[in-house]
């Protein structure tokens, strides 16, 4: 089953740490493995296989899971995957991850946990559900494909062409818009334009009160129009 779309949320920026060397390389493994869970498409094989599962658990059971539990299920897979990874990176037990998490704001910048305002972090119960969240076999190949490649930097997620981060494209190519030049009264007109439209449409369906025919107001707008324009 294919991952579903949702709506992220606002993240606050991390805080910058300055005069720590181990600080700053742990981000940068952090960081790119957070790359390499996207690009090389990990994270989303992982949440696909995990939708599966759930879907045919709900089958199962004469249950079949709705849009809303597909989407939490799909987000909990998120933090168990990322929240497994840190724990092997980091050798951390279950309470020592949980507590780490409600310590550090870059690993819950990892984990996808950063909220403004108060924030939720899981529990080692919860933690422990995670590390079954898929069979052993899979996520241990899953986590030592990503932390190896954090590590070495070589194409081990069969990539077509190795990921570079420190150059970027794009195109800057500017196109000139086909737009008139922004006159206040243009631009009234423009808008009661689109109402008018709006207005007539909903005439055509049978919905009619007592006001007048909208054409009317469209004709007096562009006298009004022709009339500012010829004025000094």
């Amino acid at each position: 089953m294919k991952s579903l779309p949702f709506q992220t949320h606002f993240r606050p920026a991390l805080t910058v740490v300055i005069g720590n060397v181990d600080y700053q390389e742990c981000r940068e493994q952090l960081t790119r493995m957070d790359e390499l869970l996207d690009l090389g498409g990990v994270e989303r094989d992982f949440i696909e296989r995990s939708l599966s599962r759930y879907e045919a658990e709900g089958m199962k059971s004469g249950m079949k899971p709705d849009r809303h539990a597909l989407c939490r299920h799909q987000a909990s897979a998120r933090v168990a995957l990322r929240s497994m990874i840190l724990m092997s990176f980091l050798g951390e037990t279950f309470r020592g991850m949980s507590r780490r998490l409600a310590e550090c704001d870059l690993f819950r910048w990892f984990c996808g946990l950063d909220r403004l305002g108060p924030v939720q972090v899981p529990s080692k119960s919860t933690l422990q559900v995670y590390s079954t969240w898929l069979p052993e076999e899979e996520v241990r190949g899953v986590i030592g494909t990503l932390l190896q490649a954090a590590s070495e930097g070589k194409k081990t997620l069969e990539l077509q062409n190795d990921i570079e981060l420190e150059r970027v494209w794009m195109d800057t190519t500017c196109v000139k818009a086909s737009i008139h030049f922004p006159v206040d009264w243009v631009l009234l007109r423009d808008a009661v334009r689109t109402l008018i439209k709006a207005t007539t449409l909903i005439r055509e369906h049978g919905l009619k009160s007592r006001m007048e025919d909208p054409k009317k107001f469209m004709k007096a707008m562009n006298r009004l129009c022709i009339k500012m324009t010829h004025t000094r």
